[in-house]
């Protein structure tokens, strides 16, 4: 099974999103373990802390707009937005499918 690999356009260079292992820390709770870079620097530890893990079911995952990128990490979803690199934290803790509609993210 080959791993996904999400790749975003930013202002501040190629963000990527490499899924690099799945897991199963517990019956039926099947995550990936990812890492994140920009460009070739490792930005991992910087957005996901010690657990950089995201939901495993993304075949409706919607990662992006013109404005941010949407990350489902495991438990503490966050927004980075793509002209300057911020992380949002958002409300959500359960992933279903997430996607954008003009500004705004459901």
């Amino acid at each position: 099974m080959e791993l996904p690999e999400f790749t975003f356009l930013t202002e501040k260079g190629i963000l990527k999103l490499k899924c690099i292992d799945i897991v199963e820390p517990n019956n039926g709770r099947v995550l990936y373990k990812v890492d994140l870079f920009l460009d070739d620097k490792n930005l991992t530890k910087e957005y996901f802390g010690d657990w950089n893990y995201m939901n495993f079911y993304l075949n409706q995952y919607s990662p992006t707009n013109n404005e941010w990128i949407y990350i489902p990490k495991e438990s503490n979803h966050f927004l980075i937005k793509i002209s300057t690199l911020e992380k949002i934290e958002t409300t959500l803790s359960c992933f279903i499918c997430g996607y954008f509609y003009q500004e705004y993210f459901y």
